[in-house]
Parts: C-alpha cells; sequence; structure tokens
C-alpha cells in the first residue's frame, strides 16, 4: 500500500480518445476525457470530458461541441452559436442529446441509436472501465478507443 501511495497517490489516472458513429442519425463522436481518481473507484465520480458531432458523408449539417464539466449539466455549442446549457445525468442524459440533435436539424433519430451514443459518450467520461471499446454496437459503432 506504501508503494502505490509512493507512485501513484492511490489513483487511477486516463486520457482516452474513443470515435464512435451512429449512422441513422448521421454523425460521428469524437470523445475525449482526462481524469484521476480514488482507487477506491472502479469508475471516476465526477465524470468530466468533450465530445466534437460531426456529421457523416457529405451531409450540410452542423458540427456540435459537447463539455461535461461533472455529471449535472452539458454545455454544447452548435457551429459558431451562442453557447447553451441543459441538464446532464442519469435522467436527463438522452433527452438532452436529442435535444441538441435536432436543435442542430439532425434527423432520423431512434431511440436506441440515442441511447447507445449516450451510453457510450457517457462512458468515455467515466473511464476506461466504462469505455464501450472497438465494436459495433446494437446501433452504433465503436471505430477506435485510445488510451493515451
Amino acid at each position: 500500500m506504501l508503494t502505490c501511495f509512493m507512485l501513484t497517490g492511490c489513483r487511477r489516472t486516463y486520457n482516452t480518445t474513443a470515435v464512435y458513429q451512429a449512422p441513422q442519425a448521421g454523425f460521428e463522436a469524437v470523445v475525449t476525457a482526462a481524469g484521476s481518481f480514488s482507487t477506491d473507484y472502479d469508475l471516476n465520480p465526477i465524470p468530466t470530458g468533450q465530445a466534437t458531432l460531426t456529421p457523416l458523408d457529405d451531409r450540410q449539417l452542423p458540427t456540435i461541441t459537447l463539455e461535461f464539466p461533472g455529471n449535472e449539466t452539458v454545455h454544447y455549442q452548435i457551429d459558431s452559436s451562442p453557447p447553451a446549457t441543459l441538464p446532464w445525468g442519469s435522467l436527463n442524459s438522452q433527452s438532452s442529446l436529442q435535444q441538441i440533435l435536432e436543435q442542430a436539424g439532425y434527423q432520423n433519430l431512434i431511440a436506441g441509436e440515442i441511447a447507445e451514443i449516450t451510453m457510450a459518450i457517457e462512458g468515455v467520461t467515466y473511464g476506461p472501465k466504462g469505455t464501450l471499446g472497438p465494436g459495433k454496437g446494437n446501433f452504433i459503432t465503436a471505430v477506435s478507443v485510445v488510451n493515451h
């Protein structure tokens, strides 16, 4: 235990970049998160990070930037519009993401895809154990996950 404290302060650190695609809605999400938390936890209890959502193919849709300062709100910006804030967390995340996507003009939104991409984005902010790894989910594709 003394070695743990001397080397890392008994903390888990992470720096992750993950790329996910939501083909039905037509966007790619690049999610980055870095942090450290006590080894008493499997997941970061105060998840932080950011995501950039860009249109797939040559769809004429805006880029969305999401900032997660903790587990209660998301700050977002659609292209160069003024930044705004919505509630974020277990009860609000999916509806807030859907509202942001609709506001940006994304269509063909299906509940399963929104649920899965929300889970994937949130997972990265919680740390490596929460991150959805490469492969295909039921609705989205995890393109890559890199732990720096």
